[in-house]
Order: structure tokens, then C-alpha cells, then sequence
């Protein structure tokens, strides 16, 4: 049977809630907060879980600044959406159950601290958070 969207984003759920984040659902979307770290956003495509966080509005620093920054991340990447930079990392549908979720949501969230860090210096203006939830 196929794993929906839907399917992963309530395996998801259920998995951060157990590892004692503070988790809100939105439409097809979670807003997982670590708490003492950057916001991270779940949201599920047919495909796996996407998870992501902002590093800054897009005006806030230079194109080539921000993959300079980014470009010592282990693992994940940055896009560019809805006007803001964003740390993102991808959790194939059939590792949803059995990958190390929370690792993960960590990661993605000290992984957009630490490019906003090396930003720090070259920002354009201040950092704008960008919640997906509606």
C-alpha cells in the first residue's frame, strides 16, 4: 500500500510528540518547536517529509553570501521560497518510520542558526522568521 501524505504527516506527529516537542498542525503541515533553536517546519509530499527552517528574507544578504555560508552543511540544503532562505532536509517515504526523525529536525534547526551566524556580519537588514502556518 502506498504511503500518502497525509499518512507521513501523522507519522510524523505522533513521533515528534513522543520525543517531547511541542508540535502544531496547520493544513498539510507541522510546526515543530525545539524550544531553545529555530522553528522547523514538517510538511509531507507523497514523496517523504520535507523539513525546513528560516535562515533570513531573501533581501537580508546576497545570493553568493548565503551559499558561501551554507556550503559546510553536512547534509541537507538551502532554497529559496516565499521570499526567505531556507535550511531544508529530506526524509524519504519509506525511511518516515524508521529514520532518526529527531535528529533530523535538530539538525535542520542548528543548521539555519549556523548560516544566519556566518550572515551575521553581511546581513542587509534584520532577519525576518516566516511561519507556514496559516
Amino acid at each position: 500500500m502506498a504511503t500518502t501524505a497525509e499518512s507521513l504527516l501523522r507519522i510524523a506527529y505522533g513521533r515528534l510528540r513522543n520525543e517531547g516537542f511541542w508540535v502544531l498542525r496547520g493544513e498539510g503541515r507541522l510546526r515543530v518547536d525545539l524550544g531553545d533553536g529555530i522553528p522547523v517546519v514538517a510538511e509531507a509530499i507523497d514523496a517523504g517529509i520535507i523539513l525546513s527552517a528560516t535562515v533570513l528574507a531573501e533581501d537580508a544578504a546576497s545570493p553568493r553570501a548565503v551559499l558561501e555560508a551554507g556550503a559546510r552543511i553536512g547534509g541537507g540544503g538551502l532554497a529559496l521560497e516565499r521570499g526567505h532562505y531556507l535550511m531544508r532536509y529530506v526524509i524519504p517515504a519509506a525511511q518516515a518510520e524508521s529514520a532518526p526523525l529527531a535528529s533530523a529536525v535538530r539538525f535542520v534547526s542548528r543548521g539555519a542558526e549556523e548560516v544566519r551566524a556566518k550572515l551575521a556580519g553581511v546581513q542587509r537588514t534584520a532577519a525576518v522568521e516566516l511561519f507556514f502556518l496559516y
